[in-house]
């Protein structure tokens, strides 16, 4: 009965690690309502509200497409890339 549990917890992490990394777009532009953000605080932001740890490669690789559609725009400060949301994502 122990292995059944041991497998369904498996199954549920990787249901919960694919429906976050499907919804990250959403995700992002929804916390983007909020305040400007950088690659940095979007890996944080999704690791410390789904704990779950997500590549830099994933964040700016989203980040690069959702800029390409329109949808974010970056912002140069410093060293560090901060995005907000263009009109017409609002």
């Amino acid at each position: 009965m122990g292995e059944v549990k041991v497998m369904e917890a498996n199954v549920s992490k990787k249901m919960h690690e694919r429906i976050i990394k499907s919804f990250m777009d959403v995700l992002i532009l929804a916390e983007l309502r909020n305040d400007s953000l950088s690659g940095y605080d979007v890996i944080a932001f999704i690791h410390n509200k789904f704990r779950l740890l997500v590549s830099s490669g994933t964040v700016y690789s989203l980040l690069n497409s959702l800029e390409q559609n329109g949808l974010i725009e970056g912002n140069g400060m410093n060293r560090s890339v901060y995005i907000s949301l263009q009109r017409k994502a609002k």
